[in-house]
Formats: C-alpha cells, structure tokens, sequence
C-alpha cells in the first residue's frame, strides 16, 4: 500500500482533496497533509511517502520549487501537480524535473478518481519494476561469489575458453588482477573416508580454510572434483615468489588436517606474466599433481621441482584376456592373482606415465562391461556399478586404490555372470532333459539332434551332460529308454518287439540286450517278476 502527501496552503482544498474519492481502492493507505512546501520536506524526511499531490502558488515555498528539491533528494516519489488553467504554463516547467502529471483545478469527484488511476497505474509499474531491478541485483550480489568462480575456472581451467571474454567478464565482476606474477595452485583433499552426505560440508571447510589462509588478496575456487584452486598474484617482482608460495601451501595442508582430520595433497604450476597465460600455470600444477600417484600423497609438488623422464609404455593384452576367461569362468583367488601381475608391473617399473595407468584400469573395465553387454539377464545394479567407476577412477587418491577398485567390481561381476551361467546350464539342461522325454520313442533321437533343438554344439552339450547330470547324453537317453521300458513290460500286454519300438529301438534283439545289460535280466524276465506285484498293488 502507498502513502499519499497532499500539499496545498487551503486546509479546505486539503481536505476535500483527502475525502473526494476512495483512495484505498487506488492503493493508498495513508493520506498526509502539508500547508506548504517546507512542511512538506519536514514530513518527507519523517516518513514514506510514495507520492506527493502539490499545488503550484504557496507561501514560504511553492510547488515548483517543492518540485526540484523532490527531484534531487527522494528521486522515488512520484509527483503529481495541482494547477489552474492561469497556472498551467508555469507549471510545465516542472517537466525539467521528471514532472509528467497534472491535474487542473477545479476538479470533481469523478474526473479526479480517473485520473488518479490512470497516475496509479504508472505508479504500480514504476514500483514493480523498482522491486524487480532491487531484486535482480541482491540475486546479482548473492550470485556474485558463484559467478566470479565461474569465470575463473573458464579462464584457468578450460583450454578452449575464449579468454579474452573471460577478462571482460573477469572486469565486469570486479575481479581486479595485479601486476605480472601468477601462480595456479592445486590443493587435492583426500575425501576417500568421507561419507557422500557430508562431502559438500567438508569440501565448503577445505574452501573457507584455505581463503582464511591466503586472504582477499588471491582468489579461489572448486573445480567441481572437490579440489581448491588457488591463484596466486603479486604486484612486484620477487625473488623468493616461489618459496613464499610453497610454503603457504604446507600451511594449508597442516590448517586443514587440524581442524578436519582431512590430509591433503598440494601442487604448483610455474609463473603466469599475465591472466590470459593463467591456463599454462594449471596445466602444470596438475601435471605436478601427477606426483602423488608414483612418489606418495600428503605432499606439496612444484613443477620446477619434477625431473621429467621419458616414459615407456605399457598394456597388459595377455593379462587382460587372462582377467576375462577368470571373469566368467575361474575363482576369486585366480582374478586376484591376474591383478597381483598388473599391479608387480606398474610399480615396479615407475616410468609409466599416470595417463597409461589409468587408461589400463579403464581398459580392464571396458573389457569386463562389454562381457557383461552381452547377458540379458544381467542385473542394473552391477550394470549402474560399473558406469560409475568411470568417474570414480578420476577422483582416487593413489593407483593401489584405483586398482583395488577394479579389483572388487571385476569379482563382483564374475559373481553376477557365473550366477547367470549356473543358471542358463540348469534351464538347458532341463529343456534337453524335457526334449529326451518327449521324444525318447523316435529312434533317430541322438545327441546331434539334442544339440540342434537348443542350438548349442555336441561338444557343449556333451560336457554339460557331464558336468551337471554327472553322465554323458547316451547314457541319459538309454535309461530314459529303459525305465520306459520296464513302466510299459508291467503296465500293457504289448510284446517285446513292440515296446522296442515303442522306446526308439528300431532293432527287437538289439533292445532286448540293451535291456539286460542295464536291468540285469531279459524284457520277459522282467514282465514274470514283476508284473504279479504290481497287479497286487493296484488292487490294493
């Protein structure tokens, strides 16, 4: 709701003013009256006033004058000139001053209301668009912080980023760079012991450690891998630049582990003459931050400090294809000693570069996904598992956890698989066994045929026989047979030759010594022993 001052040196002009019309419907709560315009400003320094009403002729002070004093100090208020027509021209120089409202005197009820609403809908908008331009910019200073970060990563972190446009930007935030003495640090906190809920608590801790450390003059940021980093800069030229640096930096490191328990690994790239040249400094305090990985963590690394040997590489293809056939087929205790291999290799031999290493990590995992691409019956979770370790290899501290890590998916999945081919071998196996029941009568029934049914190879088939119904398919087939055999010699009055081929035998006497080589005694020796005692139990 708005405040209204009335200005006019007729306490009845005022008042009539005041009760015309119904000012709350225009948005006015409040009606203020002034007998001049030195009243006026003495209410105006008192009180909100979001619109003054002033006549032009008053003593001590007029309106115009009233006008240019609004003008100048409360440039919010919006004001609104009373005039006769013998007044008018004088009042338009009022215009000089923002002045774009008029109303001529005399005025009735009606004309007066009208023309208050078509005032009051200026009003509303000048208002709402003083509030949305007040909050665009407390969102733009709430936001500062996060969009200077913003610029600074493009511009140190992102090799293709258009620098000259980040130094615009960089301007526009008043981000202020000094002098011709760069320095991009690396501070690498060892998060792997922190639960994920509270990882974006620690890596806030680590951010505001290390700001209280370096002070308003440096900047600092995350680069979204829970890392801080750190630019340096100083106006003059120093000789000890570098030592000054490092050393602040193991004073980051013992301040961090003291107030967090966190340990923290630092690096330093060279000198950067000028803020375009800032992405050459990162490139090289994380090619300094390599360290970690081949001489320990818990350190500070300068890339002056790094003596660079050529680098041999190294792709373990015969492990790898080993670590697979493990995978699917083998034990837990055969994956991990394939990894023993690996990891006797890559630490022994400190010349491979940290790129190899993790590119072998990756390929191992690529290996063991696209074997697990390849079962439909494959769970999401071991699936989902081991997209995600893509991103967790970038994050690990040290190669014995990046290769434990692999280590642990790799027997999980030959958990998964070797779960999944248990039991397809026991779904094959009982469709082969279904398929024998079925057709144990067709005396061209053999294991080639089996294999075609469930389209596998004889060879398949044969070793799954015997490896899950502990005997090969001929044998499964002629006890089929057989105990067919025996149900019909008690159960139906047919002759021997009959149930020979009834059971797939298309040769009499060749079913009849198949018969006694399984049973012990002849189709008829059988049919005279046990056909009484089955008669006997049926009619019981």
């Amino acid at each position: 709701m708005y405040t209204l001052l009335i200005v006019d040196d007729e306490a009845l002009v005022r008042n009539a003013m005041s009760k015309m019309i119904d000012w709350e419907s225009l948005g006015f709560s409040r009606i203020l009256q002034a007998e001049d315009g030195r009243d006026a400003l003495r209410i105006l320094e008192s009180e909100k006033v979001n619109m003054v009403m002033t006549d032009i002729a008053m003593p001590f002070m007029d309106g115009l004058e009233l006008t240019k004093i609004i003008y100048e100090e409360y440039a919010d208020i919006y004001i609104v000139i009373l005039t006769g027509y013998g007044e008018f021209e004088y009042a338009r120089k009022a215009i000089k001053y923002g002045v774009k409202n008029y109303i001529l005197k005399p005025v009735g009820a009606a004309t007066l209301y009208e023309e208050m609403k078509k005032i009051c809908t200026h009003l509303n908008f000048a208002v709402q668009q003083k509030n949305y331009i007040s909050e665009m910019k407390s969102q733009l200073y709430r936001s500062l912080p996060e969009l200077r970060e913003n610029v600074l990563y493009s511009l140190i972190c992102v090799q293709e980023s258009d620098k000259e446009k980040c130094m615009k930007r960089a301007r526009g935030l008043d981000i202020n760079f000094l002098g011709g003495n760069f320095i991009v640090g690396i501070v690498d906190p060892d998060f792997s012991e922190v639960n994920n809920d509270e990882l974006e608590l620690f890596t806030f801790a680590v951010k505001n450690i290390t700001m209280d450390v370096i002070g308003d003059k440096h900047y600092i940021f995350d680069d979204g891998n829970n890392r801080i980093i750190v630019l340096f800069q100083f106006e003059d030229e120093m000789e000890d630049i570098r030592s000054i640096v490092y050393a602040t930096m193991q004073v980051i490191q013992k301040i961090i582990f003291s107030i967090t328990d966190i340990e923290t690994t630092c690096s330093l790239g060279g000198i950067a003459d000028r803020p375009e040249d800032l992405c050459r400094s990162f490139s090289q305090a994380e090619k300094a931050m390599e360290c970690k990985y081949s001489l320990g963590s818990k350190e500070v690394y300068d890339i002056q400090d790094i003596e660079y040997v050529e680098k041999s590489f190294y792709y373990p293809a015969y492990e790898i294809t080993e670590l697979i056939y493990a995978v699917k087929f083998l034990s837990r205790e055969d994956i991990i000693s394939i990894f023993e291999k690996i990891k006797v290799t890559i630490f022994r031999d400190r010349n491979i570069a940290i790129t190899n290493i993790k590119m072998i990590y990756i390929e191992m995992m690529v290996s063991i996904l696209k074997e697990l691409s390849e079962i439909k019956q494959l769970s999401d979770g071991i699936w989902q598992h081991g997209m995600n370790l893509f991103q967790d290899i970038q994050n690990m501290q040290a190669f014995d956890q990046e290769l434990q890590v692999v280590l642990d998916f790799a027997v999980a999945a030959s958990r998964e698989l070797q779960s999944i081919q248990n039991k397809n071998t026991k779904t094959m196996l009982n469709k082969i066994q279904e398929y024998v029941e079925e057709n144990y009568a067709d005396e061209e029934l053999s294991l080639m045929t089996a294999a075609d049914h469930t389209g596998v190879s004889t060879g398949y088939l044969c070793a799954l026989f015997k490896k899950e119904a502990g005997t090969n398919f001929v044998k499964y087939l002629t006890t089929v047979r057989m105990n067919k055999a025996k149900e019909l010699l008690i159960t139906t009055n047919k002759l021997t030759y009959e149930i020979a081929f009834d059971t797939g035998f298309s040769n009499p006497h060749y079913f009849s010594t198949t018969f006694k080589k399984c049973v012990g005694i002849t189709p008829s020796e059988y049919r005279e022993r046990y056909l009484k005692e089955y008669i006997n139990e049926n009619q019981e």
